[in-house]
């Protein structure tokens, strides 16, 4: 029970940490891809989403129109759009549309369409879209002119250095909520459990981080492959752990070795949604 009410004090910890300085930090074994989109000169109210051309679908082409604007209509609109071979973008997490708020700030993450444009849909009903922007950034900041319908994006004379910092936070984050399992699971902190712990979270992570820094512009294509190398490093991790990973009388448990992998990396995937939901609530 004390374990128990300490893991929960450390996530209301983190989770007010986040409140206060609202960054989009995912610690699922890796940073996420993410677009943070500033629209300027824009009407006095509108629903702002992405527009993506990853596929081509045989469609007939919406009126660039919405009779009545509301919340339903909107996406009812948005999920049968498709104008010049490009479509509404909806994440794998969630259905990414954005009301007008005060700062004209809003987060797109976890995935988000490469090259894409805005679509903007006042409340008068009309329909206004963006010109086409491929980004250079993994956490991309873009400015959006609604007057000029042009798009920018502002820090890629800064992409490595930021590209760098992110993956650091990820990979303390990651050994963070892999540890607090570490220590539900009862594993002691002897030289061979911490030497095991700290070498493959940072080989994994190197590894995951690598493939994202060679592959992030891919789309869709890296999103099924991340998918996939990280059941690949559950089941990496799940063989080490029960092999180098011991009790209190350097006894091995395989089984439980096996469990501990599982579930402290199904944890820190929480987690890093967790945090997701708490960032990106700021900008709705």
């Amino acid at each position: 029970m004390k374990r128990l009410k300490k893991l929960v004090i450390l996530i209301l910890v983190i989770s007010t940490f986040l409140a206060a300085f609202p960054e989009k930090v995912r610690a699922d074994m890796g940073p996420k891809p993410s677009i943070k989109l500033t629209v300027v000169n824009a009407p006095a109210d509108y629903y702002v989403a992405l527009l993506s051309n990853e596929f081509e679908y045989d469609m007939p082409e919406a009126e660039l129109k919405i009779d009545s604007v509301t919340e339903d209509s909107v996406r009812e609109y948005l999920k049968n759009f498709y104008y010049q071979k490009w479509y509404f973008f909806e994440s794998p997490v969630g259905y990414n549309v954005y009301k007008k708020n005060d700062e004209g700030v809003y987060l797109f993450d976890y995935m988000v369409p490469d090259p894409f444009r805005v679509i903007i849909i006042s409340t008068d009903g009309k329909v206004t879209i963006s010109d086409e922007i491929d980004v250079v950034e993994y956490n991309s900041e873009v400015t959006y002119d609604f007057a000029s319908g042009t798009l920018r994006e502002n820090n890629k004379d800064e992409g490595l250095s930021k590209r760098i910092f992110w993956i650091i936070v990820c990979y303390i984050l990651t050994l963070l909520f892999e540890y607090i399992m570490l220590k539900i699971f009862r594993y002691p902190n002897n030289k061979r459990n911490l030497i095991c712990f700290f070498v493959t979270n940072t080989i994994t992570q190197i590894g995951l981080n690598t493939f994202i820094a060679i592959f992030w512009n891919a789309g869709l294509f890296m999103f099924v492959l991340s998918c996939w190398i990280e059941i690949f490093i559950i089941a990496i991790e799940s063989v080490v752990y029960a092999i180098n990973l011991v009790d209190m009388y350097d006894d091995h448990h395989p089984i439980k070795g096996i469990k501990y992998a599982i579930a402290a990396n199904l944890f820190s995937i929480f987690m890093g949604y967790v945090m997701l939901s708490l960032a990106t609530s700021f900008f709705r």
